[in-house]
């Protein structure tokens, strides 16, 4: 299979700063903060945004050979969408940190809730309890089936 790109012996990859991934129960979402774009993702994508850190692109590769066609498109997905880089320099790497601290008066400042026809009954228990850790915005998704969802957002819950 052709890439649209070559990986070279100890390249790493590396998120933009600007860019995090929001690990959830059954899926994560990638987050561009200069761009203020999203991308609902697989969380094996997190797992392999972590992998990376730790291991260069062409070793991971190496070692899960049967996996290359996957973590190729997950490479190519992130490159192609300006989420990363590849970078052999390790002063680049270490750099690249943005300060995720910040302080806000709640257990939880917000929350992203898919609803689907299985748990619908649970939506006033959710919401309660939403409202007792102080949440203050809440994303709704409400599935139907295998159709798409309908987002609903709610701000200052209380």
């Amino acid at each position: 299979m052709q890439y649209k790109f070559e990986v070279t012996d100890n390249e790493y990859f590396e998120l933009f700063s600007n860019v995090l991934i929001i690990k959830g129960y059954s899926s994560s979402i990638i987050f561009d903060l200069q761009f203020e774009k999203s991308h609902q993702i697989p969380n094996s994508i997190d797992d392999f945004v972590k992998m990376c850190k730790k291991t260069s692109v062409k070793r991971l590769l190496d070692e899960n050979t049967e996996y290359i066609p996957v973590l190729m498109e997950y490479l190519d997905f992130l490159l192609s969408n300006k989420l990363g880089f590849l970078s052999k320099n390790d002063d680049i790497r270490r750099n690249n940190k943005f300060n995720l601290y910040w302080n806000f008066p709640s257990i939880i400042s917000n929350s992203i809730i898919e609803l689907t026809s299985d748990n619908i009954e649970y939506y006033d228990n959710i919401i309660d309890s939403l409202n007792k850790l102080n949440c203050k915005s809440i994303i709704l998704k409400i599935k139907k089936g295998s159709i798409g969802a309908s987002c609903i957002f709610f701000d200052c819950l209380n």
